[in-house]
């Protein structure tokens, strides 16, 4: 408004002023309300498009103007309803998904100053629940003194299954049905890899009576990192142009379209970064020695995840192709490399084929599975405990 009424007095002295100055200065003036005025009008259109679908704007924003959805609850219920995967899960419905999307959109994340994720903000809802960082596992006997652990990233907390449909809410009502007093526990936080499960299990309070399981892997072989910015046709020629506009966007819906329009985010690297994966193997052996330490029984689980799946459906092979060539590249090198390390080592386990020989379709995205895929998970960490001796029952049951 108040660019608005000086341009407005500037035009009535116009009428009595021959003076270049002055011309100069009209110019300068309308140049900064021309500016102003398309600042508001994408602001406006920004607010539409939020409203209309807050899950593209999040993705926009966090992904720093990469359109590559490498989670299936980034997607808007109507997206995601259509896949296989999720029209085959009837606990993956509307209302869940709404929920979903809020917590997401929200902030589901406690981050520290330099924005990286501390662990989860609680929340209480009619399908997702979590209290001091951890998802709610139902059905937890109130006497328990014994505990089972689970550790993971997004795999572990699901965020695409209700609370009741976790691999720990699965994994809880087998141990009930086995007439056994543990308490299972969901550790999961999204995106973190088997160092941040580390940095959490040196928090968490644990005895010589508990079980701790990691599934780890997804996190753990450098999909796009390392990465950088690119600048896009004349911009490379602007010096420090993708570090101004990378600075700026936030604070200018201009400054973030030409950022949109101008910068690409690139990876450097198309394969598995030998130093991440020397840092997993370093990380696994440090918790190994950590827990043998304190005499607490436990064992790492490299988990599946679709690229490794021997026999793909054509929906799967559809979903395979919707990302990047080389995500398969790193993934398939990188576990090649864990396999490789950890096979003959007692205190792992090699979970990458648990889905290979289904013909239903199991995964959401390239990593993330839904409910009926988290009860196979399930069953898989209680075979493996009981085949191992660390639960003991007559007979196995089936989830």
């Amino acid at each position: 408004i108040g660019l608005f009424s000086t341009l407005f007095v500037l035009i009535l002295t116009f009428l009595q002023s021959n003076n270049w100055k002055f011309y100069l200065g009209l110019a300068e003036i309308i140049f900064v309300v021309v500016v102003c005025v398309v600042e508001l009008l994408l602001r406006l259109t920004h607010r539409i498009e939020v409203n209309l679908d807050p899950a593209d704007d999040y993705l926009k924003r966090v992904s720093k103007g990469l359109q590559i959805r490498a989670a299936a609850f980034f997607y808007s219920f109507d997206q995601v309803s259509g896949l296989d995967s999720a029209i085959s899960d009837k606990y993956l419905t509307k209302e869940f998904w709404e929920e979903l999307t809020r917590y997401r959109t929200n902030g589901m994340f406690e981050r520290g100053k330099d924005r990286g994720i501390l662990g989860n903000k609680d929340i209480s809802g009619k399908y997702i629940n979590v209290l001091n960082g951890m998802r709610v596992t139902p059905n937890q006997p109130a006497s328990a003194e014994k505990k089972i652990l689970l550790f993971g990233g997004s795999n572990i907390i699901t965020y695409e299954s209700q609370d009741d449909k976790t691999p720990s809410a699965f994994l809880q009502n087998q141990i009930i049905k086995m007439g056994s007093s543990y308490k299972v526990e969901n550790h999961g936080v999204g995106s973190a890899s088997i160092a941040d499960c580390m940095k959490r299990l040196r928090l968490t309070d644990i005895s010589q009576n508990d079980i701790i399981i990691f599934l780890f892997g997804i996190n753990d072989v450098g999909i796009n990192s390392p990465s950088k910015l690119v600048s896009k046709g004349l911009f490379k020629k602007i010096p420090f142009w993708c570090e101004a506009t990378s600075l700026l966007r936030d604070r200018s819906r201009i400054v973030d379209w030409l950022y949109l329009k101008t910068v690409v985010l690139v990876s450097t690297d198309l394969k598995a970064h030998p130093a991440i994966l020397k840092r997993t193997i370093t990380t696994c052996y440090e918790i190994v020695d950590f827990l043998k330490s304190k005499n607490i029984e436990f064992v790492l689980i490299l988990q599946p995840n679709l690229y490794t799946k021997k026999i793909k459906n054509l929906f799967e092979n559809w979903l395979r192709e919707s990302y990047p060539q080389h995500w398969e590249t790193v993934v398939l090198t990188g576990y090649t490399v864990l396999q490789k390390q950890f096979c003959e080592d007692k205190n792992f386990e090699m979970a990458i084929d648990i889905f290979d020989w289904s013909h239903d379709s199991y995964y959401l995205d390239w990593a993330h599975v839904n409910s009926l895929g988290n009860e196979i998970i399930a069953q898989h960490i209680l075979n493996i405990l009981l085949d191992r001796g660390m639960l003991v029952s007559e007979t196995a049951p089936n989830c």
